[in-house]
């Protein structure tokens, strides 16, 4: 039920946007960031509770706590990266919305390093 409110929130805000933005650009611009950060609060619920399933997937892997909130860190940085672009290309900000991914993809890279590094000298340890 939530993506249906969250795509009946998104098409009404839409419909207003187009509405006001011949008149009022910047008030269009206001309408559709709080939609947008609105349909962001209703996915909260369901995104905490895929957050405790991987918790629990990881748990029963043998992950320490540490791994998992690296992993649940790149998760976010990830979805707030897209969001941010988003906002830019909304804003008419191709630019900076290609900035916006190119340093989240930087934040993820070095924030993987570490994983990845463990991930290989295990893989190493297992060779004959």
């Amino acid at each position: 039920m939530t993506a249906v409110k969250i795509a009946a929130l998104v098409v009404a805000a839409a419909v207003l946007c187009v509405a006001i933005r011949v008149n009022r650009p910047e008030l269009a611009m206001a309408v559709g960031l709080i939609a947008g950060l609105t349909a962001c609060l209703l996915s909260m619920d369901e995104l905490a509770g895929a957050v405790r399933v991987l918790k629990e997937w990881l748990a029963k892997a043998g992950a320490d706590d540490g791994d998992t909130a690296l992993l649940l860190r790149l998760c976010g940085l990830s979805l707030i990266g897209e969001y941010a672009a988003q906002l830019c290309r909304d804003a008419g900000e191709g630019a900076l919305a290609q900035r916006v991914e190119f340093g989240t993809r930087v934040s993820l890279t070095a924030l993987l390093t570490p994983l990845a590094a463990e991930v290989l000298a295990a893989a190493v340890a297992l060779l004959p």
